[in-house]
């Protein structure tokens, strides 16, 4: 009799505690994207490059990820692109938590680093400007990679990597291989800007 009732005991506390787990886990179950407020370089429109936001936006919001876009200022964010889009892209754009987001993002004091799993750092010219210099957004990043979380960076987000530092006091990207655009890329865009 004693022996049931331990084994029941057991049993509930057993449940109990995968119930508290998996719930914490669906919590945690949310994206964050870091875009720059930046709308104009040299005259140009500038922004989040679009295709590098939307199609990651949209495969993580396919798999039942929650989504969360932040920049340093918040509001509605600016977006450019060169080109015809592709009609995925276009679909996306049209999209009702798409255009809510993007238009609606969080300030990084509105952030919480511990509801998210993973940051993603679209690129776009904006992101030499603005967010590599924003302590808050550097420590936001800091703070979710202490956590376990996955940071991935797009072209030219990859610069506002640069400067996070660890608790460690580390740098984030110390003894990292990292990929971005070469050099001479960054030349001859710089170059045609001259032209115009």
């Amino acid at each position: 009799m004693k022996k049931n009732i331990i084994n029941r005991v057991l049993t509930i506390l057993i449940f109990v505690f995968l119930t508290i787990s998996c719930s914490k886990n669906k919590e945690n179950k949310k994206i964050l994207f870091i875009t720059t407020n930046v709308s104009e370089l040299k005259n140009e429109p500038n922004g989040t490059y679009l295709i590098e936001l939307a199609i990651p936006f949209k495969k993580f919001s396919e798999n039942s990820l929650d989504i969360d876009i932040v920049s340093p200022k918040g509001g509605k964010i600016p977006i450019y692109h060169s080109g015809d889009t592709t009609s995925l892209v276009k679909s996306i754009i049209q999209n009702e938590l798409f255009i809510d987001k993007t238009e609606n993002s969080l300030k990084p004091l509105d952030i919480d680093p511990k509801e998210y799993i993973a940051v993603i750092i679209p690129g776009g010219y904006g992101q030499f400007w603005d967010t590599h210099k924003n302590k808050n957004l550097l420590h936001i990043i800091s703070e979710i990679y202490d956590f376990g979380g996955i940071i991935g960076s797009i072209g030219h987000g990859t610069a506002t990597l640069i400067d996070v530092k660890l608790k460690s006091g580390e740098f984030l990207v110390k003894n990292k291989t990292m990929t971005s655009f070469p050099s001479w890329n960054e030349k001859k865009y710089n170059e045609t800007i001259r032209l115009w």
